[in-house]
C-alpha cells in the first residue's frame, strides 16, 4: 500500500507525519516524509488505518478490510489531500519507525505478533 500526501497546491507535502495501524495497535510510521510512504503487511483481512498529520493539519482513514495490496495496481495507492501548503522545497531524508523504536532509512521491518511488516518512506 502507498501513501501520498499531497498539499493544496497539488505537491506532495515534504515534512509529513504518516503513522499506520492495525486493530488500533500502531504498526509503523514514517516522520520526515517526502510526502510518501509505503507499507506491506500480512493481514489481508485486517483493516489499515493511516492517519497523516502536516503543518497542523491531520487526516485519517480506515482502509477497507481485503483491499489489493499487491505492488503495482492504483487501488494500491491512497492520497491525503491537506488543505495547508508545504513551507520547504527540499526533500527530507524520511525515517520509518516501528513502535518499539526501531528504525531505518528508507524502510524498517517491524516484527509485531510473529508478524514481519515493512515500512518505507
Amino acid at each position: 500500500m502507498q501513501v501520498r500526501v499531497i498539499d493544496a497546491l497539488g505537491e506532495l507535502f515534504f515534512g509529513a507525519q504518516i503513522d499506520f495501524s492495525l486493530r488500533g495497535a500502531s504498526v509503523g510510521s514514517v516522520t520526515d516524509s517526502a510526502g510518501e510512504a509505503r507499507i506491506t503487511y500480512p493481514e489481508e483481512g485486517a483493516g489499515l488505518e493511516v492517519s497523516v498529520s502536516a503543518s497542523g493539519a491531520t487526516q485519517s482513514r480506515l482502509l477497507a478490510p481485503g483491499i489489493d495490496i499487491t505492488p503495482g495496481g492504483t487501488r494500491n495507492l491512497v492520497d491525503f489531500k491537506m488543505p495547508v501548503i508545504r513551507s520547504t522545497n527540499v526533500p527530507p531524508r524520511p525515517v520509518a519507525k516501528c513502535p518499539d523504536g526501531t528504525a531505518g532509512q528508507p524502510c524498517v521491518d517491524c516484527y509485531i505478533n510473529g508478524s514481519t511488516i515493512r515500512v518505507c518512506g
